[in-house]
């Protein structure tokens, strides 16, 4: 369906896509324009459901679908070919998008994937459709940018250790510190900021 809104320049619109492992439907407003059903995306060649899978990520941007090299469809698709002229290019010289907020909440089902009962999700099979999805307990956080699936502590910092002794009436002291560290890799940058390899900053002792 092709949906119309009012005022997008002084109204906040709702834009919604609902995803269920049976279908995914695209709303304005509360208003369904669309409805992709898993049932209708078999594919016959590769004797499986050409539908999107969990997990899944979301992707805010301007696409210039109406662009006029575009395939007929497309720009069709995008409401028709762009206009040049219009109010943004002429004062600002580019088109532009305003978000208020963006949420984003698990699909709720009564039975895997997607109860929202436990920690994370992963793959049981390499085939990584939606029926091979497990709803686990198993931790989910990388210690740092070395990180991945099979070893999300690699290069995790290691705690400190100090001690301070107190000498004689001059209040002198003497301080020694031993690093539990055994690894070049605490030298990698943790998540947030840096890049592998840097020292990075995880802004530990920010007050």
């Amino acid at each position: 369906a092709n949906i119309s809104v009012s005022d997008t320049f002084n109204e906040f619109h709702e834009y919604e896509v609902r995803w269920t492992p049976d279908k995914i439907e695209w709303l304005i407003d509360g208003e369904v324009g669309r409805t992709q059903k898993k049932s209708d995306s078999w594919n016959e060649t590769s004797k499986n459901f050409d539908y999107p899978q969990t997990p899944a990520r979301v992707q805010l941007s301007l696409w210039p679908g109406g662009l006029a090299s575009n395939a007929k469809g497309t720009v069709d698709w995008a409401g028709g070919e762009i206009d040049w002229d219009a109010a943004d290019i002429k004062n600002y010289g580019y088109y532009f998008a305003t978000f208020s907020n963006v949420d984003i909440e698990c699909y709720n089902a009564k039975s895997p994937p997607g109860t929202n009962k436990n920690k994370s999700y992963y793959y049981k099979d390499i085939k990584a459709t939606s029926d091979t999805v497990v709803d686990s307990d198993k931790e989910h956080i990388l210690a740092s940018l070395q990180g991945t699936g099979t070893d999300m502590d690699k290069g995790k910092k290691k705690a400190t250790k100090s001690s301070k002794t107190a000498k004689d009436s001059s209040s002198k002291s003497s301080e020694t510190s031993a690093s539990e560290s055994d690894s070049e890799e605490t030298d990698a940058a943790t998540i947030p900021g840096g890049t592998n390899g840097s020292s990075g900053d995880d802004h530990g002792d920010d007050t």
